[in-house]
């Protein structure tokens, strides 16, 4: 019965308010300077609330704020890089490696213009892919480069599961190169990462690998 009540009387608001609200959704849609350089969860809550909105309109029998942020979703930056690293991921997957390379080529500069927490969340993970893309490619000059690119901005950010993922491709990459020596730093910088994530039988196990 609540719920049937809460329904009722959004759409009384919407009645009154409609033409108001439509002639601010495209300035809504824009996520803030102010919320891009918020939290990530913030930035998240931000677009669900405009998502919940166009849902409660379109349940109301109007569709049209949800045909205008689903029509546009691209022009969003933060959803934009999201599904661009998820696509790129997929492509992968499917063995499309040129063309996902391609896309994280575009998505990367993008980010890099990006502040705060959103480019802490998407851009390691963006050049991390691209490196892992470019091993794939056997390109390995390029794939070093954007894997140890996604490890600086991990240990930029204190991201100790970055820095234990992207230290053990280097090592991987390094000896595909034979580089000796920053293998050799990186597998300890790798080993204590694992012990301060509480790995310890993973640090253990990759240490005696060097060792024997």
């Amino acid at each position: 019965m609540r719920s049937e009540r809460d329904e009722t009387a959004f759409i009384n608001l919407y009645n009154k308010n409609v033409v108001v609200i439509k002639s601010h959704f495209l300035e809504w849609k824009k996520v803030p300077n102010v919320i891009r350089a918020a939290p990530l969860e913030r930035q998240e809550n931000f677009l669900q609330t405009l998502y919940s909105l166009a849902s409660l309109y379109q349940k109301a029998g109007d569709g049209s704020l949800m045909a205008l942020l689903v029509d546009t979703t691209s022009n969003n930056p933060i959803i934009r890089w999201r599904e661009n690293i998820a696509k790129a991921q997929e492509l992968s997957g499917e063995g499309k490696f040129e063309e996902s390379k391609q896309l994280l080529l575009v998505t990367i500069p993008e980010i890099e213009t990006s502040e705060g927490n959103v480019r802490e969340a998407y851009l390691a993970k963006a050049c991390g892919h691209l490196g892992a893309v470019y091993c794939y490619l056997g390109d390995y000059k390029a794939a070093a480069m954007n894997t140890h690119k996604a490890l600086l901005l991990c240990r930029e950010f204190n991201d100790l599961e970055g820095i234990a993922s992207y230290s053990g491709n280097m090592i991987e990459l390094m000896k595909r190169m034979g580089v000796r020596e920053e293998g050799d730093h990186l597998m300890k910088e790798r080993v204590a990462t694992l012990r301060q994530l509480g790995r310890l039988e993973e640090a253990i196990q990759y240490e005696s690998m060097f060792n024997d």
